[in-house]
């Protein structure tokens, strides 16, 4: 880290055991929350001005100028903070652009709102899509869409990291920085070919044009690999109701319970029979439950 400090590409913050580095960005801007109302398409159309061409692919632009613009809103709606920042950076392969604010935290503002058990619980509601604070302003679906759009999706809130990996096809959740606020990462290739209209397509109803299915990942739900209560089951299937097609990725999971398989597959999916499960990376004796506590007919 000294050797990149000193080749201008890091910068420390803090000091002692609360020091972290920091890539130093072609262009910061910074604007003030209160002050006047905030625009956030024209926050980036001045931060374009500013910066210069990105010369970036036509499909890489459009997933920039989704993602950057829906967390930009997400910031002056929900944040509650004093200000906002824009870092970006063009790199030789790669650009990266994050959106900061010095607010409540974006998973605590989860929490409150909707009167869940932990920021853990928090991030699993937000990963399945179509669930806002602010339902008569929001759909839901800026946050889902952006976390899919890129090749590397961060969400810092502080206590907990929420990481999307599209390239992988993988998602995890890392201790936070202690960061006071919400920091979205977001990098992908400069050449890119995923498109918006790739992503949409993928969870959207192709005659309603509705976000009609969803992708949830259940280890995210966990406070551990094992799922067996029932209260467990509630908990994941909170806001499923909305979806078509709901696809169950057990991966990472190591074992479930009857009455989590009972309240999830029979109770939860009688009462919900527009709503279609689709099981995804079970392992033999996760697989073995599900089929084991479906309905007889």
């Amino acid at each position: 880290m000294k050797e990149l400090r000193e080749q201008g590409l890091v910068r420390q913050v803090r000091k002692a055991r609360a020091a972290f580095w920091e890539p130093v960005y072609d262009l910061v801007l910074t604007w003030g929350l209160g002050d006047e109302p905030l625009e956030e398409d024209a926050m980036w159309r001045q931060f374009l001005a500013v910066h210069g061409p990105l010369d970036v692919s036509d499909d890489t632009r459009a997933c920039l100028d989704y993602g950057v613009t829906e967390m930009l809103n997400n910031a002056i709606d929900h944040s509650g903070g004093t200000e906002i920042a824009l870092r970006g950076r063009v790199g030789d392969a790669t650009v990266e652009f994050v959106v900061n604010d010095d607010g409540i935290g974006a998973f605590r503002h989860v929490v409150e709102h909707f009167d869940l058990p932990s920021e853990l619980d928090a991030i699993a509601h937000i990963a399945k899509g179509q669930q806002t604070t602010d339902p008569s302003r929001h759909s839901g679906q800026g946050l889902f869409f952006t976390s899919k759009l890129f090749d590397q999706f961060e969400l810092d809130s502080g206590t907990y990291i929420w990481a999307v990996d599209n390239l992988r096809d993988d998602t995890t959740v890392a201790p936070g920085t202690g960061r006071q606020g919400t920091s979205v990462l977001l990098v992908t290739r400069r050449q890119g070919t995923r498109s918006p209209k790739d992503v949409f397509d993928r969870f959207t109803n192709t005659e309603s044009y509705e976000l009609d299915r969803t992708i949830v990942k259940v280890a995210l739900t966990a406070h551990g690999k094992d799922f067996i209560s029932r209260s467990e089951a509630k908990r994941l299937a909170v806001g499923l109701e909305l979806y078509g097609v709901v696809e169950l990725d057990f991966q990472g999971v190591d074992r479930i319970g009857q009455g989590f398989v009972d309240e999830l597959f029979r109770v939860w999916a009688s009462q919900h029979p527009n709503t279609e499960f689709r099981v995804v990376n079970a392992s033999p004796e996760v697989e073995f439950m599900i089929r084991r506590g479906l309905p007889r007919t």
